[in-house]
């Protein structure tokens, strides 16, 4: 018999499944954040921080791992149903992928990169929707091109 490192079965380690779960979910959060802070801060104006996140979202989203899905995606539209407190965990998590856009749209608008008449909450809210929709279509197994010709797609809508 295998011995675990926490004694017994994983769920117990963490009090609970869903103890267990938000652990694996703020995981899987904290180190796509670290990745995504990464890609945003080697890029220069605002615009190109965008397209940083764009790409970063949209290599995830073709092959075996955009076939695999996203946990947060995943969770959302499953898990957030059924208990209100994985609900709160989950939209805040969004909540911070969805500020991050608000501030690099401004960003861009600040230093000359995107234009001052794009409508900065709506820009944001709508590069959101892409980001989570990039994921969705990516279970039907998107090839590498057809995602980055989306990306593409996407900046030219920001001018």
């Amino acid at each position: 018999m295998t011995r675990r490192p926490y004694g017994g079965k994983p769920d117990k380690a963490f009090g609970s499944k869903n103890g267990l779960f938000l652990a694996a979910f703020d995981r899987y959060t904290r180190t796509r954040s670290a990745a995504l802070r990464q890609r945003t801060e080697a890029a220069r104006s605002g615009r190109d921080k965008i397209a940083a996140v764009l790409r970063f979202y949209a290599e995830s989203s073709h092959g075996p791992e955009g076939i695999r899905g996203c946990l947060v995606v995943a969770s959302a539209t499953e898990l957030a149903v059924f208990d209100e407190a994985t609900a709160q965990y989950i939209k805040a998590a969004m909540q911070r992928t969805e500020q991050l856009l608000l501030e690099l749209v401004q960003e861009g608008q600040r230093d000359g990169s995107l234009s001052r008449a794009l409508p900065t909450e709506q820009t944001a809210r709508n590069l959101f929707a892409l980001l989570q929709g990039y994921r969705v279509i990516g279970k039907k197994g998107l090839s590498e091109d057809e995602i980055n010709s989306a990306v593409n797609a996407a900046l030219s809508l920001l001018g």
